[in-house]
């Protein structure tokens, strides 16, 4: 996909310092921005989805937000996590 950016950009993206027009060496992956103000504000995105598993239907799933540049919400406060849960993995001792 077509990428804008360098070390100098918020769209930061490494080149090879003797072949700056080649394809990116290297990419953030993961965008997060805090609002102090209001932390509901929060947002993040990662290019590998939220889950990091090639194998997980949400290993795509943030792509395109991330790509555009923007974010999806993060829950802190409990009612908030307890809104946005998905699903829920508990562990339990052998």
């Amino acid at each position: 996909m077509p990428f804008g950016g360098d070390v100098n950009t918020p769209m930061q993206a490494g080149v090879v310092p003797l072949d700056p027009l080649r394809n990116p060496g290297a990419i953030a992956n993961q965008r997060t921005v805090i609002d102090l103000a209001d932390v509901e504000r929060s947002r993040f995105a990662l290019a590998g989805g939220q889950s990091g598993n090639p194998l997980s239907p949400h290993y795509g799933d943030l792509f395109e937000v991330w790509r555009r540049g923007e974010g999806v919400p993060i829950a802190w406060s409990r009612a908030a996590v307890d809104a946005a849960v998905r699903d829920r993995l508990v562990l339990r001792p052998a």
